[in-house]
């Protein structure tokens, strides 16, 4: 309703601006006749030519602008405020001119009086959802940052989807969309975009789509031409492969970097599981071949910062075997520290029967065993409730993807969709064990910065 309105109003402020501009000896005589016509006194005089005339009109065009701007991003309450503070400060001077110089001026403020007051009604009737923790954009404009948004889906057993939204501001500046198809082939795709054509973060956009009322509640971390990514929905085209999806969150978020960690500012990177758990529903388009899924399991993650990590083994499963309420993460990362590389450090969770187990504060992360490489990651770590062990092994069809730091360096990550994984969790408390398989449907990456000798997919 408010974006209708502001629009409205931007039409209505663009046509007074050029009656103004063009007839203001005729606009002056009407509002005078008008205003005998109702029995008020006074004069308005709207001198043309003059500097006030020219002011005017200056302002009447910064309204026009930020009365479109607005009705484009209706969540962006700076645009909202600076309209109803000029309005404001008109009413008052209006009313200022009627008691000086006769109740003629009373008319001009009942107008601004309503415009304001038709913008501060509706406003007040917008209420999009709070984004979910981690799910933001944070990137303010300073160098070097580089902002990541990635999810992957399962398909159905031996297929899986993974899309990636990026924005990077260092030695290169772009934004980009990323998608990998992974079934008996693996199919991907990269568009790159400069990173001013992205729009603002972090309100409301409602995309060119059939369906708006998808959009109206939900703002937004990435919106470029034909790709969007907000709260419930992920659009975008890359290469030849293109998605439309809506997903529902079982309100599962998890931040592996520990308080004291990022007090101390010893990772350049943060990575939020903004989106632990989701059901992915709509289609994903690749060639000819146009996939449809409804409540298809996935998750979406967000990384930021400055500088990537030196390497990590990042591993994702919540499509386990006979099991569809358990839900595990894992990271193991590889820092750059004074010249050297540290030794992995070890974050993992895990959800079981809407039980969440964490194995990430600041001593986990160093007492965790991590070993990763070669297509496979083994891992031990312990809490204080539990004792999580497992095992993540890599299928030999995977993707290589070379990403870009900020430094205009390169990582090189091995990844797939399809991977295996087995987990051994053992609860302190009662001593018992289970173990949990997952055939094909675990998330597994592998990321260094050793210059493969294999061809780069993506």
């Amino acid at each position: 309703m408010y974006a209708k309105i502001v629009k409205l109003w931007a039409y209505l402020f663009l046509g007074a601006g050029l009656v103004f501009m063009l007839f203001p000896v005729e606009l002056e005589a009407g509002m005078n006749d008008l205003a005998q016509l109702l029995g008020l006194k006074g004069t308005i005089n709207a001198m043309p030519g003059k500097l006030w005339h020219i002011l005017s009109l200056s302002l009447m065009g910064a309204l026009v602008a930020l009365a479109f701007a607005s009705s484009r991003f209706p969540e962006n309450n700076a645009l909202y405020r600076i309209i109803v503070l000029a309005k404001t400060i008109s009413v008052a001077g209006f009313i200022f001119l009627a008691l000086c110089e006769g109740s003629a001026w009373i008319m001009a403020a009942a107008v601004d009086g309503f415009i304001a007051f038709t913008l501060i009604i509706s406003h007040t009737s917008l209420k999009a959802s709070a984004m979910s923790a981690g799910f933001p954009r944070t990137y303010s404009g300073n160098k070097p940052f580089y902002e990541v948004w990635y999810g992957k889906i399962d398909i159905a057993q031996g297929k899986a989807f993974w899309f990636r939204y990026t924005l990077l501001d260092g030695v290169k500046h772009e934004a980009s969309v990323w998608a990998i198809l992974f079934s008996d082939k693996i199919t991907t795709g990269k568009n790159t975009f400069a990173l001013n054509t992205l729009a603002p973060p972090n309100c409301l956009i409602i995309p060119d789509h059939k369906e708006t009322a998808r959009f109206e509640t939900q703002q937004q971390v990435f919106h470029l031409g034909g790709n969007h990514l907000d709260g419930a929905n992920a659009i975008g085209q890359a290469g030849t492969v293109s998605w439309d999806l809506q997903f529902a969150d079982n309100n599962w978020r998890f931040e592996h970097v520990p308080p004291l960690m990022k007090a101390l500012k010893l990772a350049k990177s943060i990575y939020y599981a903004c989106f632990l758990d989701l059901r992915f529903s709509g289609k994903i388009n690749s060639g000819a071949e146009t996939i449809i899924l409804k409540d298809r399991p996935g998750m979406i993650g967000h990384i930021y910062g400055k500088k990537s990590a030196h390497a990590w083994a990042w591993a994702h499963c919540n499509n386990f075997v006979g099991e569809r309420q358990v839900i595990f993460e894992g990271l193991s990362a590889q820092l750059k520290l004074g010249g050297k590389v540290s030794p992995p450090l070890t974050s993992f969770v895990f959800i079981a029967d809407n039980q969440l187990y964490s194995f990430s504060s600041t001593v986990q992360l160093f007492k965790a065993q991590s070993e990763f490489g070669n297509g496979k990651w083994t891992f031990t770590a312990q809490s204080n409730e539990a004792i999580l062990k497992g095992e993540a092994t890599a299928p030999a069809n995977i993707a290589l993807v070379e990403y870009t730091d900020t430094d205009n360096s390169n990582l090189y990550c091995y990844n797939s969709k399809l991977a295996d994984l087995k987990l051994e969790f053992t609860l302190l408390k009662t001593g018992k064990s289970e173990t949990f398989v997952s055939q094909g449907t675990c998330a597994f990456e592998l990321v260094n910065r050793d210059k493969p000798n294999k061809a780069i997919d993506l």
